[in-house]
């Protein structure tokens, strides 16, 4: 049975137990539902939260939501839409400009640093890291979940979030879940067509590097393509 706000004791609901705990006493549960606010009929910001947690699994992916998804969600607008994904967004950043400047120097730093989010993953995932002129990071995000395959892809949902960004370069990462990192054709192809793409817009990708037991990098081994 759906559990109202007005059901639960006072020291109990999201904003009154921040209150009186502080902000960091919440869950990630609570503090989604103090973003969605209110409910509808017989079902609880709470419930709502709940039932994108579930189906989402983090925060994290949650984030990579586009607002017509979140809209879906019978209770979230818009507006509450826009309020969760920027609420997010804003405490991304927050913690990113805290962070020490990430410049990635060779495929090594980026299977060092990216290994962990591929572990144990037992499906394709391609993230994009949005890189300034310096080979700073700007931003890394997650971009596709599946086998890289052209028909169902399309390089312009990069490079329209690289000209977001005001990125420059570009690194391609993704995993091969056999552990086997050896590219497959639709690889090869799939890389080419971001090399030339990039050239053409000024946005460079300098490496497309696949993860698995070890990693491969195309810049160490097909430099000729990136020239």
């Amino acid at each position: 049975m759906n559990q109202l706000i007005k059901d639960i004791p006072n020291s109990a609901r999201p904003k009154e137990k921040a209150y009186l705990n502080g902000i960091n006493s919440l869950n990630d549960n609570e503090l989604l539902a103090i973003l969605i606010n209110t409910g509808y009929k017989n079902t609880s910001a709470i419930e709502i939260a709940n039932l994108l947690l579930k189906e989402h699994h983090s925060l994290y992916n949650i984030s990579n939501l586009s607002i017509d998804t979140l809209t879906k969600y019978k209770g979230i607008s818009k507006n509450k839409a826009i309020t969760i994904l920027s609420a997010i967004a804003l405490g991304t950043r927050a913690i990113n400009n805290h962070q020490e400047i990430i410049k990635i120097k060779n495929a090594s730093d980026i299977y060092n640093k990216y290994q962990m989010i591929f572990k144990n993953n037992y499906q394709e995932n391609l993230l994009v890291i949005f890189l300034n002129n310096q080979q700073v990071i700007i931003k890394d995000e997650i971009i596709f979940k599946g086998s890289i395959n052209q028909s169902l892809f399309h390089p312009r949902e990069i490079f329209k979030k690289a000209i977001d960004y005001l990125a420059v370069k570009i690194i391609l990462v993704h995993n091969h879940p056999s552990g086997d990192v050896t590219p497959s054709m639709e690889d090869d192809r799939f890389t080419l067509n971001m090399i030339n793409n990039g050239k053409m817009l000024g946005i460079y990708v300098i490496d497309h590097i696949i993860i698995g037991d070890t990693f491969y990098s195309y810049y160490d081994h097909k430099k000729e393509w990136f020239s």
